[in-house]
């Protein structure tokens, strides 16, 4: 049977893994930095890996600014705990619009978040994040 405390682990790596996606899209990067640990490995699509929450930042700040909006939807996530570490793996899929003269191109990604947090005091971190992109299309608006 599942504890207070497993719903109570559970929630709260939830959360990051959300706060995470909605900092993208708010292009919130302060915020964003606060998902990580100081020491954090995040590598997207095979990139060169990211070693520390301001390069993360760097990096999405970067890619994010071509785009007039994206939208980060999470699902299916499949959590294991053991004791102050977790591994999460979430099903993402990700919209992104970008301007083309008088109308639009939209580029969707859809993939899996591989995290591996940490529990730092009353709230989980990612320590380690890699993005596998399983299918993309394109295509542009009317």
């Amino acid at each position: 049977m599942i504890t207070d405390k497993e719903i109570k682990d559970r929630t709260l790596i939830i959360d990051v893994v959300d706060r995470y996606a909605r900092s993208i899209d708010m292009k919130d990067y302060d915020r964003l930095e606060t998902c990580f640990t100081p020491s954090c490995e995040v590598v997207y699509g095979g990139a060169t890996a990211l070693e520390n929450p301001a390069a993360v930042t760097e990096f999405c700040s970067g890619i994010l600014s071509q785009y007039t909006s994206t939208q980060h939807l999470l699902g299916n996530y499949e959590i294991s705990i053991e004791g102050n570490t977790a591994t999460a793996s979430t099903y993402m899929c990700a919209t992104h619009v970008f301007p083309r003269d008088e109308k639009h191109e939209v580029y969707i990604v859809g993939g899996t978040y591989d995290d591996e947090l940490v529990r730092n005091g009353d709230e989980w971190l990612i320590s380690k994040r890699s993005l596998t992109v399983l299918w993309s299309e394109s295509r542009e608006t009317v």
